[in-house]
């Protein structure tokens, strides 16, 4: 099966929130996961908050208790491509190793650029299945980044492991317990120079501090937001909300994480790199 890939905003600068999630309680979740969304993330009310921060669009993520079914999230990808003047989504999706081909292409033409593996919790996979290692090098023909979201302790095991070589994007600052952690872990992925680049997503600051307040999570993450500007460089670092905080939907507002996105990262604060698109 060819699909035509084309996407016209790839030439243009997006301010886009790289990190956001769009779901109804219609859609069936899958029967292990570990929580229940108690409020719906419709995407009316998310076209909302983007419009009034003056963004472009978002970088939707499949919500973990949907499992490996996308549909709802491409759903709203491809509504949205056919609606003047709504925003510019693109995708990132959770799928099984024996995917097709054919069906990461269809993916990739909805606007999929990039796969989750959610391993917060859970083992690492079994890397050294020749199942993994195609699945893992079909992203490259797709130029797919790899996003991870896993405990900081976990992460260089996890690079070190992983057989992949293009773009690795790490959630949510990475999650780190301590500066010398955060620099430790980027200092061995970057060492490693296995990936093509290396991302990581200021976001979910209440993540990485689940004890603390909305403010005092954001204001502890903004010297983590500067250490990894200056491991990374600023090009490799991407502002998300979070939207809509799942497990944790008190005590902030969609304006809070757009101000903190501007004292993490100055005004510039959602552009998105062209290198992931």
């Amino acid at each position: 099966m060819n699909v035509k890939i084309q996407d016209d905003k790839k030439d243009k600068i997006l301010n886009l929130d790289a990190h956001a999630h769009v779901y109804t309680h219609d859609v069936p979740m899958k029967g292990d996961r570990l929580y229940s969304p108690k409020e719906e993330a419709v995407p009316e009310t998310y076209f909302s908050y983007l419009k009034d921060s003056a963004l472009d669009g978002a970088l939707l993520v499949q919500p973990s208790f949907f499992g490996t079914d996308n549909s709802y999230m491409l759903d709203v990808m491809t509504k949205a491509k056919e609606t003047q003047g709504a925003p510019t989504f693109y995708g990132v999706v959770v799928i099984d190793p024996d995917i097709s081909m054919d069906e990461m292409r269809a993916m990739k033409a909805q606007g999929v650029i990039g796969v989750r593996l959610n391993l917060v919790e859970r083992p690492l996979p079994e890397f050294s299945q020749p199942l993994w290692q195609s699945f893992l090098a079909a992203f490259l023909d797709l130029n797919w980044h790899l996003e991870v979201y896993i405990e900081a302790a976990r992460l260089p095991e996890f690079a070190q492991m992983v057989p992949f070589a293009g773009n690795l994007v790490v959630d949510h600052f990475s999650l780190p317990t301590s500066p010398e952690q955060l620099s430790e872990n980027l200092q061995q992925l970057l060492a490693l120079e296995k990936f093509t680049d290396i991302f990581v997503k200021l976001s979910g600051a209440y993540r990485v501090f689940p004890q603390d307040s909305f403010e005092e999570s954001a204001e502890k993450c903004t010297a983590y937001a500067g250490q990894l500007v200056e491991l990374l460089g600023r090009d490799n670092l991407l502002w998300g909300s979070d939207w809509p905080w799942t497990r944790n939907d008190t005590g902030q507002s969609y304006s809070d994480c757009v101000r903190w996105g501007k004292v993490w990262l100055g005004e510039g604060f959602a552009r998105f790199p062209q290198k992931l698109l």
